[in-house]
C-alpha cells in the first residue's frame, strides 16, 4: 500500500531526525558519527520543503536559486573578506567547501528562510511586518545555534568571540531574502515549517543545556 507523504508525516520525520541527532550528539561514542551525518539532515529538511511546495512554479524556483546564492555569497564574503558577519571560518562538520564555505550553508539558509517566512505568514497579514518578523525570528534561532556551532566544529569566530555584527548581518541578509519570499505562496509548507522550527529549537536548546554541564 502506497502511503502519501503529507506535511504531518514529513514533520514527524523531521522531529525524529532532530531528536535522534540530539541524543547522538550527546553520547561520546556516537557523537563523531552523528556529526558526520549533519549535512544529510539538512538535505532531508530542504528536500521535504521543496517536495511539499510542488508543483514548483517559476516564483518558487527563482526564490530557491536566489536564497541559495545570496546565503552562500554572504558567507563567502564573510569568510574571505570579513564582511557582513565578522571574522570567522568554517570547520569540517558541514561538509565539502568551496572558497572556505560549505556547500551546505546555502541549504541551511534555504531551510531557515522558507520555514520562518511560512511561520511569519501565520502570525501576520502585513506585507511590511512579515519579512521583519521572519528576519528577527531567524536571528533568534542563530542566537541558539552559535554556541553549539562553535562546540561542534560548524564554524569558529576569531578569539572565540561572537561579534554583534554577526546578528546585524544575519538580520540584513535575512531581510533581503524575506522580501523576495513575499512573492512565493507558502501555504503548503506552513505545517512542515512549524515542525522544522520546533525540531531545530529543541535540538539547539537541548545541546546548549548539555554543553553547560560538560
Amino acid at each position: 500500500m502506497k502511503i502519501a507523504l503529507n506535511e504531518k508525516r514529513a514533520g514527524i520525520i523531521v522531529l525524529v531526525l532532530h531528536f535522534v541527532g540530539m541524543i547522538g550528539y550527546m553520547i561520546p561514542f556516537t557523537k563523531p558519527y552523528f556529526i558526520m551525518m549533519t549535512p544529510f539532515n539538512l538535505l532531508i529538511s530542504a528536500g521535504l520543503i521543496i517536495y511539499l511546495l510542488r508543483p514548483i512554479n517559476i516564483a518558487a524556483l527563482i526564490a530557491i536559486a536566489l536564497i541559495y546564492t545570496i546565503g552562500y555569497t554572504s558567507e563567502y564574503l564573510g569568510v574571505n573578506h570579513n564582511l557582513i558577519f565578522g571574522d570567522y571560518h568554517y570547520g569540517d562538520t558541514l561538509g565539502p567547501k568551496i572558497g572556505g564555505v560549505p556547500l551546505m550553508i546555502g541549504v541551511n539558509w534555504l531551510i531557515l528562510s522558507f520555514s520562518f517566512a511560512a511561520i511569519a505568514n501565520m502570525l501576520s497579514n502585513s506585507k511590511f511586518l512579515i519579512p521583519v518578523l521572519a528576519s528577527l525570528l531567524m536571528v533568534a534561532m542563530d542566537f541558539l545555534i552559535e554556541p553549539v556551532a562553535i562546540s561542534f566544529d560548524y564554524w569558529h569566530w576569531a578569539n572565540e568571540i561572537i561579534p554583534i555584527s554577526n546578528y546585524i548581518g544575519w538580520f540584513g541578509v535575512a531581510l533581503i531574502i524575506q522580501i523576495l519570499l513575499l512573492r512565493v505562496t507558502l501555504e503548503k509548507i506552513k505545517v512542515i515549517s512549524s515542525y522544522i522550527v520546533v525540531g531545530q529549537a529543541t535540538f539547539f536548546i537541548s545541546l546548549n543545556i548539555y554543553l553547560s554541564f560538560i
